[in-house]
């Protein structure tokens, strides 16, 4: 913040008339240091011995806090512990709805858990499809828009399929591609520890290190083919 920065900015004014500190580099070291010693707490070691543990993450625009949160998140999933990112609001809504007497158990069934048989066989009949590639490290849901038509279901009742793969043995990267018009698809990436960030921008894209997307035009099997490239170098 503006008081930190100022107290920075004086310490770094006393110690450059103290130590006669000149020229571009020493300044910036003097001040490396300085923040260093601000930012100094304690031990760093993260304390996961209650169930939940809770992670909080705060810091100003810029500096990088969604990529350490994924690089963080990928780490302790890789140490076999399970992972939920939730944004501050998240946390401001609930209470406050619960403040209101609102009950979060059964808007978490409805909003999160509840399926239609319609949803529920939509669901079935898209994982099961599921396609594993680069030897099973690559897992690619696709739906059509004629599937959407057939149960009667809009795009967003897609919302999760792409997190399906990652729960099979073996996957590191999930896409789902969602047809969008003919020749033309919508690419969902998640991945346990592959930069999808970096394979979305490919396509001209984006996103997060574990979580990203991005528009693909051709037929489905020319797509498939393209992330399966594109994700296969970076394996």
């Amino acid at each position: 913040g503006m008081t930190t920065s100022g107290e920075a900015v004086k310490e770094l004014r006393a110690r450059m008339i103290e130590d006669k500190i000149s020229g571009q580099e020493p300044v910036k070291e003097c001040l490396r240091e300085i923040l260093a010693e601000k930012l100094h707490v304690g031990d760093p070691a993260l304390n996961l011995s209650t169930k939940p543990s809770v992670v909080l993450v705060v810091g100003v625009n810029g500096v990088g806090k969604t990529t350490s949160i994924g690089k963080l998140a990928n780490s302790l999933r890789q140490q076999g512990k399970r992972v939920l990112l939730c944004a501050g609001d998240t946390f401001r809504a609930a209470a406050l709805a619960m403040d209101g007497g609102a009950d979060v158990a059964l808007i978490t069934y409805e909003t999160m858990r509840r399926r239609s048989q319609a949803q529920t066989r939509f669901y079935l009949s898209v994982v099961s499809a599921v396609r594993y590639l680069l030897d099973g490290k690559l897992g690619v849901a696709s739906v059509s828009q004629a599937q959407l038509e057939e149960y009667g279901l809009k795009p967003d009742a897609t919302e999760g399929l792409v997190d399906f793969a990652l729960t099979v043995d073996g996957v590191e990267v999930s896409v789902c591609l969602l047809e969008m018009k003919r020749g033309q698809y919508k690419a969902s990436f998640r991945s346990r520890s592959v930069d999808v960030n970096d394979v979305a921008a490919v396509f001209g894209g984006g996103g997060h290190v574990l979580a990203s997307g991005c528009m693909l035009f051709g037929d489905l099997e020319e797509v498939v083919d393209r992330v399966r490239y594109a994700v296969y170098q970076r394996l």
